[in-house]
């Protein structure tokens, strides 16, 4: 019955130690409710004969006791892996090599092209936790004085457009580029992951004043 289940579990693995964050692992830890399974267990050794297999005791509650101790004390996690490719949506100069001309329009002269994907994180990245990861810097376009930062997702490495299959918006924030003199000026943009939430903060490059917005994050 559950034979199916575990081939695929056996496939996806194999699939993740593709990753160069995690080929070389060395040891397979199994927590969780099925990890208690004779018939998962079995799979996963010989699946990875390799591999050294680690079933700690109770290993159905492991995951409820480690999400207790990571309320007390957030910080125990030094880094995580990225679940998506992270990036903000933009206009790019028009290339025909890989743009598709229907997306082309001209702005301040220059053709552009709209709905472009500015990776900030790759998926697979590593991400240490409350520290800016993947800054950029944006300007805003002629005779505007600031830009909104739309910040989407992608289940893809290298997303070209933020309406591709799979990709999905997390949320925007409007960030002001303006010194006290009213000059316009760029904005350097990064992403924070916290433990529940990313923040994404602007920070203005003449005046080093700072536009954030967190957003629950479960990815």
């Amino acid at each position: 019955m559950f034979s199916k289940t575990c081939a695929d579990i056996v496939q996806h693995v194999k699939k993740l130690l593709q990753n160069s964050v995690t080929m070389g692992t060395s040891t397979f830890l199994m927590v969780g409710g099925f990890s208690e399974s004779p018939m998962l267990q079995d799979a996963i050794k010989k699946g990875f004969p390799d591999k050294k297999v680690v079933v700690p005791p109770d290993a159905g509650l492991t995951v409820l006791k480690e999400a207790v101790i990571f309320g007390h004390n957030s910080k125990m996690i030094v880094s995580r892996i990225a679940k998506y490719t992270y990036g903000i949506k933009c206009y790019l100069p028009f290339d025909p090599s890989k743009h598709p001309e229907q997306r082309k329009f001209k702005l301040d002269g220059i053709y552009q092209v709209r709905g472009c994907f500015s990776k900030l994180v790759e998926v697979g990245q590593s991400v240490s936790p409350d520290k800016p990861v993947g800054t950029k810097t944006y300007l805003p376009h002629e005779n505007r004085s600031g830009f909104t930062i739309k910040l989407f997702a992608s289940p893809k490495t290298d997303p070209l457009f933020v309406d591709e299959e799979g990709s999905f918006p997390i949320g925007e924030v409007g960030v002001d580029c303006q010194d006290d003199r009213g000059k316009i000026s760029s904005a350097d943009v990064s992403l924070i992951f916290g433990g529940t939430e990313l923040e994404v903060k602007a920070v203005h490059t003449k005046t080093d004043r700072e536009t954030k917005a967190k957003f629950d994050f479960l990815g």
